[in-house]
């Protein structure tokens, strides 16, 4: 590849891949077929066009509901999705609707009509009836984004399907995203669908760019060696051949003993271990994570304020709670997440004291100790209660949530698990049903197949 390749050029392509089908007014699903590496670009391509930066004339609007293997549940999360944008209250920089208003764009007001049955026919509808809303709008097309499905979903082939037999109208135009590796919408190229196949070197040109900024032009610097020397040991991880990893490992810490930083010194240990789990090496993985531990641990008693240690410390922990979790070494694993909680408490740091009783909860609920696991997990919950609702309602504080609630159920009386639905709901809101027990939880009360040791 050539030496000017890089994740600009990459990005480039995309842009010339949309110019050759933008002025085609036929198609109504533009499908991205792509590699896993190449997903992050064409996610931040299709965030670029969606913002004013954008260079192509549609406006793009972004949904973020997963298909769950549900069509049903699908099209209602779409439509309240969608409702949302005008319903709730944003700041006033992302108040896109507002900002309209408020420049006279408008020409009327425009409230969804949430009356409407639920179907993917009346949301395109109810779009279009939007864009007639705003000036200047009548040759262009909405894009609407759909997110890539989960690898452990079902297809949506059929939905499409059903979708594009229905009919999608002039102005509306379907972007979706698949991989190649795993295709979740197998269909074919026809005059309503069109099929992307990037030919991109997303690996060649991230190397490329690294190497620009990280030692090609300055190989004698310290700095620019580990990082360059960081990039080859994890490619020796990845390729699972732990000879060539033991070798880099070595020289990686011999980078870091160059450059005397203390974060370094003490993050190059976990970077170690991070390696060794990858190629399956769980005991070389335990001796060089033990090491961040000592050491971050040791400067956190030297400095109770050294912010650096502490993140690097928890980091580590939080590894070796992996190692021995995979190992089913769960009664060592719980020892270390119950560290992190004791220390994080001290620390008032909400999100990783939630965090780690909420793994605590789960390996207890895997060793059958029912009610020590709904305690912890009661405590998981507490612990995010103090932190901002919109994070509460993204993050692994649901999960804890779904168990808390299966186990309470299963041990506790109908009053006990009332109070806790109640509060719940208090920390989630009135459709806290849909988070926290829809078909998106199911998996979290799943234990891990046991073995006759283990």
């Amino acid at each position: 590849m050539p030496a000017s390749s890089s994740i600009a050029s990459e990005y480039y392509k995309l842009q010339d891949i949309w110019k050759k089908i933008d002025t085609d007014r036929r198609w109504r699903l533009a499908l991205w077929l792509v590699k896993d590496e190449d997903i992050i670009l064409i996610d931040k391509y299709l965030e670029i066009e969606q913002s004013p930066l954008g260079v192509f004339d549609d406006i793009y609007f972004r949904f973020t509901s997963y298909w769950e293997g549900d069509s049903d549940l699908f099209i209602s999360d779409l439509w309240d999705e969608y409702i949302s944008w005008f319903s709730e209250k944003v700041p006033e920089q992302y108040d896109v609707y507002g900002a309209m208003k408020k420049d006279g764009m408008l020409l009327s007001d425009y409230v969804p009509d949430s009356s409407l049955e639920k179907t993917p026919a009346n949301l395109w509808k109810e779009m279009l009836r939007f864009k007639s809303c705003i000036k200047g709008l009548e040759e262009r097309n909405f894009c609407v984004c759909l997110p890539l499905a989960r690898y452990d979903v079902s297809e949506m082939t059929e939905w499409f399907e059903g979708v594009l037999s229905d009919g999608v109208p002039e102005g509306i135009r379907l972007v979706a995203v698949d991989t190649v590796s795993d295709r979740k919408i197998k269909l074919k190229q026809s005059k309503e669908v069109v099929i992307i196949l990037p030919q991109l070197n997303m690996h060649e040109a991230l190397d490329n760019d690294m190497d620009k900024n990280c030692g090609s032009f300055d190989p004698i610097d310290s700095g620019n060696q580990f990082d360059r020397q960081l990039r080859i040991t994890m490619e020796c991880a990845a390729k699972n051949n732990e000879s060539c990893l033991t070798k880099e490992v070595n020289k990686l810490y011999a980078c870091s003993n160059e450059l005397k930083q203390k974060e370094i010194e003490m993050s190059t240990p976990l970077i170690a271990s991070q390696a060794y789990y990858m190629t399956g090496n769980y005991d070389k993985s335990l001796f060089h994570i033990d090491k961040s531990i000592s050491m971050s641990k040791e400067s956190m008693q030297q400095d109770s304020e050294d912010r650096v240690s502490y993140t690097v410390w928890i980091a580590s922990m939080y590894q070796k709670g992996a190692v021995l979790s995979g190992l089913k070494k769960r009664e060592d694993a719980i020892a270390v997440y119950e560290e992190v909680a004791d220390v994080a408490t001290e620390r008032k740091e909400s999100l990783h004291i939630m965090e780690a009783y909420r793994m605590s909860g789960y390996l207890n609920y895997e060793l059958r100790k029912n009610e020590i696991a709904l305690q912890r997990f009661l405590l998981s919950l507490y612990a995010g209660s103090f932190l901002d609702n919109e994070i509460r309602r993204m993050s692994s504080f649901l999960y804890s949530a779904n168990l808390a609630l299966m186990l309470s159920r299963k041990i506790r009386d109908y009053e006990d698990t009332q109070i806790i639905e109640k509060q719940i709901k208090e920390w989630l809101g009135d459709d806290w049903q849909k988070l926290v027990e829809g078909k998106r939880m199911t998996d979290a009360q799943k234990r891990r197949k046991a073995s006759v040791f283990a």
